[in-house]
């Protein structure tokens, strides 16, 4: 028997641990929400729970630790699909599964052979058995690499793809002497059919309740990998069971426990040598249904029954269902999406939802459902169609419903981007072959993630509220640029020198990917003027660091519906040994120049001859943009105000452009100059603003608004507010006569 959970919360560990299962797999992949901070915790309780000795004490003091050191512990990695863009290799991303595998496998694996284990692995998402042979590729080099036998990894496949359903013999063959069996995992088996046929009607899909096992074509699938395994002499194991036995709530309870001893007892009659589940009270659930099923019987056995020939139809048999698709069925899958996206976004990978520990297999089933029916202009068993105005109002009501529960505290920004999320995933005309691929984007950018390690490798994303074209991968360009000691302040890179280089390249990729910056102003009376910009400094860096720095620029160009163009731009700083300096980004909106002699400019879209060289997708997006110029308030409700001031400046032509208006990387200067001259000027009634002076900064967010010209008076209003550990000066740039003109916030760890 096995219990499946995720690694990153130490009493979860120990209690999955103390479960009395055989095994516990310790679940990187669908159970994770991949921040790095629970990437790296994961790996370090795994290490610690490997040794034996993991502990923990809750808020109340109450002690858990581990009963004996018997269970056998198995590693899911993420998939092959999924990057891990806090490390690099060779300047590119690393393969988030070889991130996962890697860590373990160097730090547990001679530890587990010395206790009588072994380093075993889950591995999921495979699609064909060639994926099989890279990964037993890397098992051969591993393994030899640390001096330990061939064969000492074993490793179980996840068939969670209807291809790799195919390839099981294959698959098995391809892993060679580290293959220890097969595993069903069911709802990313179901998500697979619905995404490789998502365009035949035929194949659109019913109510995710009536998606049982016992449909003809899931019973051939089972019945396929038992039959497998047991012909090669390797186990066979059932799906996970996701009921969550509620100890407040008896009948609650005892209809949970019903429900996994009827699956278990199914699979244990199909022939399966055991099963998953993921709460620590169906263990013996488990452990009494094959006990009960297989009393007596040989182990591994060939399954009950005849030994009829599964046909590669009856594998495929998904367009044979006679069911309905109600609104119960289209308001579930929307309810758990949004519910299971916001904690995913907040960094929570497995979710408790109307009684059931939730994962991302389940909302992939579920968006994908919603995508066909949309698709398909499918009609509801009471006549209606579904519709995008449909799931809307539905999605719009499950987030209210949200509101007036347990979850009425949570940041709003969460359930913007969950919804953001939910119509990119489940909306839009173009369909992501994983929710995981745009939603790790936006994961990075959460505020609940500022504190953690950003990104080593910029990504796809936008905005809060916006959703980037799926249309085709982000394209990139890359330059290196000498540095000298101008550039940096005896503290780090400086801000303005920073987004600089942030505007080198993002000219540079213009030029390589669709036209010169010049040309495109000249010949096509277009351009983009930045209203966001935003810098996260990684990692302390001076001029020493930094004999080079290497500019990495990825743009997503984009038509929201009833709006201008705009443009996202990450671009990502490192310094020549591979360290990560800064990370920028870069929000423009296109403009129509309407004189060649002045630069006089509209906001406008991109030119009918540039659509195919700049847009990412050249149809509307049905998203509202949330623009950075018009974001969320600068100052938190419960910041610490410290001190105001105003700071006069005026805009001579060093700041300015070819359009004799100020060049927003400036801004940095004159929100630099107000904040120092506070600090001067205050420091000794007001001693926390000394940070402004002697700390480096962390982050800074600018919104630019209206643009000031050459020779224009403006002024910079800074108050300064302390939030736990940091000092915020935050800034508001108002013309002479006072109008807004942008706003910017600096962060500082305080003094």
């Amino acid at each position: 028997m096995e219990i499946a959970a995720p690694a990153e919360n130490r009493k979860i560990v120990i209690h999955a641990l103390n479960a009395h299962a055989q095994v516990w797999v310790a679940d990187l992949e669908d159970a994770l929400s991949p921040t790095w901070r629970n990437v790296m915790t994961s790996q370090r309780n795994l290490r610690d729970a490997v040794a034996g000795k993991i502990t923990y004490v809750d808020p109340l003091g109450k002690p858990y630790r581990l009963e004996d050191h018997r269970t056998a512990i198995v590693v899911r990695p993420r998939g092959w699909h999924l990057p891990e863009q806090h490390l690099l290799i060779d300047g590119e991303a690393a393969a988030a599964s070889l991130v996962d595998f890697g860590l373990y496998f160097f730090h547990c694996a001679r530890p587990q052979l010395a206790r009588g284990s072994g380093p075993y692995f889950y591995l999921p998402k495979l699609e064909n058995h060639l994926e099989a042979k890279l990964w037993n590729d890397v098992f051969e080099f591993s393994e030899d690499w640390i001096g330990i036998p061939r064969g000492s990894i074993r490793a179980t496949v996840i068939v969670e793809h209807i291809h790799a359903a195919y390839e099981m013999d294959e698959i098995l063959h391809a892993l060679g002497a580290h293959a220890a069996g097969l595993t069903a995992g069911r709802w990313d088996y179901l998500f697979s059919i619905a995404r490789e046929f998502r365009y035949q009607p035929d194949f659109v899909l019913p109510d995710r309740s009536e998606l049982t096992m016992d449909l003809p074509f899931m019973r051939a699938y089972t019945e396929l990998l038992v039959r497998t395994c047991h012909r090669r002499g390797t186990h066979a194991l059932g799906g996970v069971s996701t009921q969550i036995p509620d100890r407040h709530d008896a009948a609650a309870r005892a209809r949970a426990i019903e429900a996994v001893r009827r699956d278990k007892e199914r699979e244990a009659a199909e022939g399966f040598d055991g099963t998953w589940v993921v709460h620590p009270d169906l263990v013996p659930v488990c452990h009494a249904a094959f006990d009960r099923m297989s009393a007596g019987r040989a182990h591994p056995v060939e399954p009950p029954g005849d030994a009829r020939e599964i046909t590669a139809a009856q594998l495929a048999a998904a367009n044979r269902l006679d069911a309905r698709v109600t609104e119960y069925g289209l308001r579930s899958n929307i309810a758990v999406s949004i519910r299971y996206l916001e904690a995913w976004l907040r960094g929570s990978g497995s979710v408790r939802l109307f009684g059931l520990m939730e994962g991302v297999a389940t909302v992939e089933i579920a968006r994908s459902q919603i995508w066909q029916w949309l698709h398909h202009g499918t009609q509801l068993h009471d006549g209606r169609r579904v519709t995008r105005e449909l799931v809307r109002a539905m999605l719009v009501e499950e987030i209210e419903k949200c509101g007036t529960g347990s979850v009425q505290d949570r940041p709003t920004l969460a359930f913007e981007q969950a919804k953001a999320l939910f119509e990119e995933i489940a909306l839009h005309e173009n369909f992501p072959d994983f929710l995981t691929l745009p939603g790790y984007g936006r994961l990075t950018r959460m505020p609940s993630a500022s504190h953690d390690c950003a990104p080593a490798k910029p990504m796809s994303k936008t905005t809060a509220g916006q959703s980037a074209s799926v249309a085709r991968p982000v394209r990139q360009t890359r330059l290196t640029i000498p540095c000298s000691s101008g550039m940096f302040t005896h503290l780090q890179l400086k801000p303005r020198v920073a987004f600089s280089l942030a505007f080198m390249g993002w000219s540079a990729w213009l030029a390589e990917h669709a036209v010169a910056h010049a040309a495109l102003i000249r010949d096509h009376a277009t351009g983009f003027v930045p209203i966001g910009l935003e810098i996260e400094y990684l990692q302390p860096s001076t001029f020493y660091d930094c004999q080079s720095l290497s500019v990495t620029t990825g743009v997503r160009t984009w038509n929201p519906r009833r709006f201008h163009s705009l443009q996202d731009v990450d671009v990502l700083l490192v310094a020549e040994h591979g360290a990560p300096v800064a990370r920028l980004h870069l929000q423009e909106v296109c403009v129509r120049i309407e004189s060649p002699d002045t630069l006089a400019a509209a906001p406008g879209r991109v030119p009918a001859e540039l659509i195919e060289a700049l847009l990412d997708n050249p149809g509307e997006i049905d998203e509202r943009p949330v623009l950075l110029n018009r974001g969320a308030p600068r100052v938190p409700a419960e910041a610490k105000p410290i001190a105001e001031s105003r700071h006069e400046f005026v805009v001579y032509r060093h700041a300015c452009e070819v359009a004799d208006q100020w060049y927003s990387e400036h801004v940095c200067d004159y929100i630099g100059e107000s904040r120092e001259a506070m600090a001067f000027e205050r420091m000794e009634e007001c001693p926390a603003l000394v940070a402004g002076l002697s700390k480096r900064i962390e982050r800074i967010s600018i919104g630019l608004r209206r643009p000031y010209m050459l020779f224009d008076r403006g002024q910079v209003l800074t108050r300064t507010y302390r939030m736990g550990q940091e000092t915020h000066f935050v800034h508001q740039l108002l013309t002479a006569s006072g109008f807004a003109a942008g706003d910017a916030i600096e962060v500082f760890a305080s003094a």
